[in-house]
Formats: C-alpha cells, sequence, structure tokens
C-alpha cells in the first residue's frame, strides 16, 4: 500500500501511521524503488528512513493532520495537509525530519473509521 501510494503519488516515499497519546507508530514505509520481497532500495537515496518505528507524537506533523477538523466535500469527511516546500516552511523546517533528513514534500491524510472518527485524534 505504501509503495502503491509513493507511485501513484509520484512520491519519493510513503509511510503510514498510527498514533496514541504520545507516540506515532510508523507501521509502514516504502518508496517508489523499495524491492518488496527484501525491503532493499533498487535506486541512489531511497534507503529506507525508519522502517516499522516508535516516535514521540509531539510536533510531528503526522499528528497536526490528524487534529485537523474533517471538511464536508461531496458527502464525505476529509482531510489533506499539503507542504510544498517544508525547508522554507516557517511552521516545519525546524523538524529533525526536514533539517536532518531530506524531506521537503508533506501530503497527509488522516485515516477514519467506517463510521467517520479520524484514527489517533486525541478524545476531549
Amino acid at each position: 500500500m505504501c509503495q502503491a501510494a509513493a507511485l501513484r503519488l509520484n512520491a519519493r516515499r510513503a509511510l503510514i501511521s498510527f498514533f496514541d497519546h504520545k507516540s506515532q507508530y510508523i507501521l509502514a514505509e516504502a518508496t517508489r524503488s523499495t524491492c518488496l520481497q527484501d525491503g532493499r532500495s533498487l535506486e541512489p537515496n531511497d534507503d529506507l528512513w525508519f522502517g516499522i518505528a516508535c516516535l514521540s507524537r509531539q510536533g510531528s506533523i503526522c499528528a497536526k493532520v490528524v487534529e485537523m477538523p474533517l471538511m464536508q466535500e461531496a458527502d464525505k469527511d476529509v482531510t489533506v495537509l499539503i507542504v510544498n516546500d517544508l525547508y522554507n516552511n516557517e511552521q516545519y523546517k525546524g523538524l529533525d525530519i526536514v533539517c536532518k533528513g531530506s524531506a521537503r514534500f508533506y501530503a497527509g491524510v488522516p485515516i477514519t473509521s467506517p463510521a467517520g472518527q479520524v484514527i489517533g485524534r486525541r478524545l476531549s
């Protein structure tokens, strides 16, 4: 699914992650050139960054997406966050994934349950 997203969106990599109240759990990561049989990269600079990992939720871009309000569009609740240049974005340029990594573009969509609840959203 991750590699399909990277290919479909013409992105260098894709991640699927979930949250609890303090952590972000990366469940899947792939690049366009990740070999799905053994996980090795077939292109330079396409090595996996995280694999399966647990990161702090605090300050992550993905956590911001989960907390954004859903908007109505064509009878569906949707939310999309797109940042074309993380390096030049005041809100995100200080994040480790931008400073120490090579992330420049970000697009995030929350995963919702069939009842329309955002998975990982903090309950009030």
